[in-house]
């Protein structure tokens, strides 16, 4: 009797658990080692509604063709840049904008120092990881993937704060 009340309440936490929203973590990532880009670029290839990016430098352009290649199968992108990173001659933003789009360089006297993306409203990748090839190559620098509607919509309001804040 003991072994079948064990075993019952291990299977109703099981569901009560797996019924719940809770947070997943999907990667952790620390930067530099090769390939740390991929599964950040594989979150903007398979993106299904939108992606909505806060970015201090993006000077690698394997992040910018991936998004570039997503606003292509219709995905709504929007880029948001830090100004002074934007003036960078390797800076991708121009080729955003060339390829339509939506993308905004920060306004004011700050740094814009934001680097997180939403993507689809359930994905929230963020960390200290720029889109770029120090970042990739040479600077100590971490990220995490975690998939959660509840954080998503906090990112996703930020976002749009931030978007409003550098109108």
């Amino acid at each position: 009797m003991k072994k079948r009340f064990i075993t019952v309440s291990l299977l109703f936490g099981f569901f009560l658990l797996s019924a719940c929203s809770c947070p997943k973590i999907l990667g952790t990532h620390f930067p530099p080692y090769d390939d740390s880009h991929k599964p950040i670029i594989s979150l903007y290839d398979n993106a299904e509604k939108y992606i909505h990016l806060a970015i201090y430098s993006l000077t690698r352009d394997e992040f910018a063709d991936a998004l570039v290649r997503a606003h292509k199968r219709g995905i709504e992108v929007e880029v948001l840049i830090d100004k002074g990173q934007a003036l960078d001659r390797k800076a991708d933003d121009k080729m955003l904008e060339a390829a339509g789009i939506g993308l905004r360089r920060s306004k004011g006297d700050g740094s814009m120092l934001n680097k997180f993306a939403v993507i689809d409203g359930i994905i929230v990748y963020t960390g200290s990881y720029n889109h770029s090839d120090r970042a990739i190559a040479k600077n100590d620098e971490n990220c995490i993937i975690i998939t959660d509607r509840e954080t998503a919509q906090k990112y996703e309001d930020q976002f749009q704060k931030l978007l409003e804040k550098h109108r």
